[in-house]
């Protein structure tokens, strides 16, 4: 019985959509554009925060997120 609800338990967690996480430890590089973060722990994803209001301070991250820079001229 705890076998299944163990394997019912990690099937739930794995079919939580994640568009936009990495891993919690990612090390800014150069060059790259990242943006704050926020990571949760059980499953070691870094979750984008989202943007804040016009004119409010945006919430403190504890990760980054790798973002896409839109090439130009491309």
């Amino acid at each position: 019985m705890k076998k299944t609800i163990l394997i019912f338990g990690l099937a739930l967690v794995g079919s939580i959509p994640i568009s936009n996480g990495q891993s919690c430890n990612v090390t800014p590089i150069a060059g790259k554009t990242y943006v704050a973060g926020f990571c949760i722990e059980l499953i070691n994803q870094c979750i984008q925060l989202p943007a804040p209001p016009p004119g409010e301070e945006g919430l403190p991250g504890d990760c980054f997120v790798e973002v896409e820079t839109p090439s130009i001229g491309g």
